[in-house]
């Protein structure tokens, strides 16, 4: 049986990525299903374990270290984070 992970999103950043440009949110999708297909050894600099099956995605975006998610379809939306 194959593992199901979930990526849970803080309304404080499902703001922010409403707020990014397309380009900037695709890097955001990216590195999300990044953790999603590697979700129990994905580790830094791409995510830091925090336990109880915790993990922080970790990524940068220009020259601002930023700690988030991802979607799919137009992030005005609401993707994935209904």
């Amino acid at each position: 049986m194959e593992n199901v992970f979930v990526v849970e999103v803080e309304p404080e950043v499902r703001l922010w990525l409403m707020n990014l440009s397309d380009s900037d949110y695709l890097v955001v999708e990216h590195v999300t299903n990044r953790l999603l297909n590697h979700a129990t050894t994905l580790g830094e600099p791409y995510s830091r374990y925090l336990g109880d099956g915790l993990r922080e995605l970790r990524f940068d975006m220009g020259s601002t270290a930023t700690p988030y998610g991802s979607r799919t379809g137009s992030h005005q939306d609401g993707g994935w984070f209904s």
